[in-house]
């Protein structure tokens, strides 16, 4: 396009040439060079096994020789005729590529599966990694050149949208590499349009390297999970929870009463109603201030074990009922569950669930969908029917060699991950239980847990526990010495693990025995928040995880046995198998470092931090100073006379539209003429002139914005300040 000058009373109005939105060609590789090396810092920690220097310097190159060929006359064919280059390529090399390509999926798909929990299938892999990642990387640098070349962020919005996608999927994690392709997105969006700041643009790219190398040292060293998992918490109670659920969800820290209600919960119809326990979260993990589920990461490390298991049909929540089948024990009956106003996240299924087909088969572990079933079959009975399984199945474990190898490999993922203790609350257990090592079975290990908590801990509904920050177990059993279901689980399940023995705290809902007598066959039961309870449950072995109960009031004949049974083993009848104490596990945040060392890491880190909120609060301030100034200057034309109001507005109009090169408003000619006569007559200027100057400022206003992308129009707003 031929550059079209016209002179409107000093006002040079000059139309810019497409392609050349960001000015010259330095300008614009200044702009991709944040993008370019927080992509290859991004890459570099998705495949280590690719150079990051590699990486860094091959994207350089592709970016300057693409920023070439833009500035070239064939810059108009550049992106069509490369990706048809690539496509010929690519077909060429298919067989490599795609060997590459399943290479380079398959740690994205690693780190989905590290970050998801769930179960993803691998690609046919092989060969060098580069075959698929020169392809990438030349579409990348031919959108992101024609992004600076037409100074538009939307050719480079493939790039922008794939790397957001990857940060909602987890597979990219926070870090410097975002703050460069932050600091490009806004370099390349408003940065480019004056081509005198070159110096200014390295100086602000290189203090930005520096800051992004910074804070990602920084984020690595603090203790994120905090927050993070607050965040998590806050989301989750947003999604899935209602005000009245009356459980902690696995929030032990300054734990309040239990503030159970009347508010209905779920809604149980079953054939043959009988007492009922439905397991709704499931947690593994202590810290020692909250029960937590068993994180995706540690997860992801069975990937493999669990596929073989759901492909086996074999499902840690309907194990009992496999078990059973397995001795042609198939009496099933109807069960439905309705979720009124208990938490959405997960399904609310009972032990002996026998229709495993209905479970999500790509979820690593014993998590439930959120509310992914709620009609359902079961096998009817309780502990005595389960102890009594296991006895059959010992006796016919020669027959049965298929669901054996099945159950030992769950068994062992179980014994993995549901015998984990802190080292504080280890050491409680120790003071309180005793260092005796000898060998228990499973009947003398319930029987010393029961007992404990009967003498040591007093049911209380309303007591606070303002453990804060130290080991809740600790603050339970040595200082308060009272609690509810939650204090009991709590206690329960450490001591199990101290034992031995692997278990789970769950919280969920519970129908008596007294309760499921009072129903009719296919009546619905009514649970309420008064229904909601946390119990324990242990891995009995062959036949799966069973509840433990220890609340008082809760305690039934079925879950004590009578001394007759417990003397006959026709109950808790067991395998020879035999529980030893857990070993002293190892500190969570054990650190080699002398404590000089550890102090001097902080000062320095409190440092950098005050000194990173003293050039924020700089920044606010210099912005609210400019902000105020503009606000001060135009209501200075508001109160002036017509022929300063005129030639002000004018002037203001003029400003913007330096901004906004290439567009002429409407009136153009009009305004000017009334404000050439404002400045060189000695005419009376009428109101009639003055509101025609102010309309005419206003729709410059306007037009701008409609011009201006979201990024410009936050930059000219909130840190050049030009409009309000």
């Amino acid at each position: 396009m031929e550059q079209n000058n016209n002179k409107r009373d000093g006002l040079l109005l000059r139309a810019v040439p497409p392609g050349q939105g960001t000015g010259t060609l330095s300008g614009q590789w200044l702009c991709l060079l944040p993008l370019t090396a927080g992509l290859a810092w991004i890459l570099a920690e998705l495949f280590p096994f690719v150079p990051w220097w590699a990486v860094l310097a091959g994207g350089t190159v592709l970016q300057t020789l693409t920023l070439l060929l833009y500035h070239s006359r064939v810059k108009n064919w550049i992106l069509p005729a490369g990706c048809l280059l690539l496509i010929f390529g690519c077909v060429l090399l298919r067989r490599q590529i795609a060997l590459s390509g399943g290479t380079l999926f398959n740690v994205l798909l690693d780190r989905l599966c590290a970050g998801t929990g769930r179960i993803y299938l691998k690609f046919k892999a092989g060969g060098s990694a580069a075959y698929a990642l020169v392809p990438f990387g030349i579409l990348t640098m031919l959108l992101l050149g024609q992004a600076a070349a037409q100074g538009k962020l939307l050719p480079a919005l493939p790039v922008l949208l794939a790397v957001l996608l990857g940060a909602g999927l987890k597979i990219v994690e926070p870090g410097g590499g975002w703050i460069l392709v932050l600091l490009g997105v806004v370099l390349l969006s408003c940065g480019g349009t004056n081509r005198s700041l070159v110096a200014a643009r390295w100086t602000v790219i290189l203090f930005c390297v520096l800051l992004a190398a910074g804070v990602t040292s920084l984020l690595r060293e603090l203790p994120s999970d905090t927050w993070r998992s607050s965040l998590e918490d806050r989301l989750h109670a947003l999604c899935y929870d209602s005000e009245s659920n009356s459980m902690p969800e696995g929030r032990l820290a300054n734990l309040g009463p239990w503030e159970k209600n009347d508010t209905e919960a779920l809604a149980v119809t079953m054939d043959a109603p009988q007492k009922l326990y439905l397991r709704g979260a499931v947690y593994e993990t202590y810290t020692g201030t909250a029960w937590e589920p068993l994180s995706a990461a540690e997860r992801a490390a069975d990937a493999d074990l669990f596929y073989w298991l759901h492909q086996s049909g074999f499902y840690g929540q309907s194990q009992i009922s496999l078990a059973a089948s397995q001795l042609k024990e198939n009496a099933a009956m109807a069960l439905k569950v309705e979720n009124r106003s208990a938490c959405r996240a997960q399904s609310y299924l009972p032990y002996g669930m026998a229709d495993s087909e209905s479970l999500d088969a790509g979820l690593i572990g014993d998590l439930s969908s959120p509310a992914s079933v709620t009609e359902m079959t079961m096998l009817p009975g309780g502990l005595t029917e389960w102890y009594a399984l296991q006895r059959d199945l010992a006796a016919q474990q020669d027959t049965l060699s298929d669901y054996l190898v099945l159950e030992q490999a769950y068994g062992d993922y179980v014994k993995k991950h549901d015998l984990q203790l802190t080292e504080e609350s280890w050491q409680v257990l120790q003071r309180q239980l005793g260092a005796d090592e000898t060998p228990r079975t499973l009947v003398e290990i319930q029987t010393l847990i029961r007992d404990y908590l009967a003498e040591h801990l007093r049911y209380d509904e309303s007591v606070y526990t303002f453990s804060g920050d130290e080991d809740f177990l600790h603050y339970v059993l040595e200082r308060s010495g009272a609690g509810y279901s939650v204090q009991y689980a709590t206690a329960a399940v450490l001591m199990l693990r101290y034992c031995g023995v692997p278990a789970r705290y769950v919280e969920g809902y519970y129908l008596s025995a007294e309760e499921a007598e009072a129903l009719a066959a296919g009546e619905t039961a009514i649970l309420t928040e008064e229904n909601a309870h946390a119990w324990a449950e242990l891995y009995l072995s062959g036949v799966g995880f069973v509840p433990f109960e220890v609340t008082p009031g809760y305690l039934d004949p079925e879950d004590l046995g009578t001394t007759e049974e417990l003397e006959n083993g026709a109950l808790y009848l067991q395998s020879p198998q035999e529980y030893t104490s857990a070993e002293q596990p190892e500190p969570l945040e054990a650190s080699e470092e002398p404590r000089e060392a550890l102090r001097l890491r902080s000062i320095i880190w409190l440092l950098a931090w005050t000194i990173l909120l003293l050039v924020l609060l700089t920044l606010l301030v210099l912005l609210l100073r400019r902000r105020r100034r503009l606000r001060r200057a135009l209501k200075q034309l508001e109160l002036a006379e017509n022929r300063d109001a005129i030639t002000g507005r004018y002037a203001y109009a003029a400003l913007l539209l330096r901004r906004c090169p290439g567009i002429l408003p409407e009136r153009a000619v009009e305004a000017a003429a009334i404000n050439r006569e404002a400045m060189f007559s000695s005419h009376t200027m009428t109101d009639a002139q003055r509101e025609e100057m102010e309309r005419y400022t206003a729709g410059v206003v306007a037009l701008c914005q409609r011009q201006w992308s979201l990024l410009q129009r936050l930059r000219y707003r909130y840190w050049d300040c030009i409009f309000l």
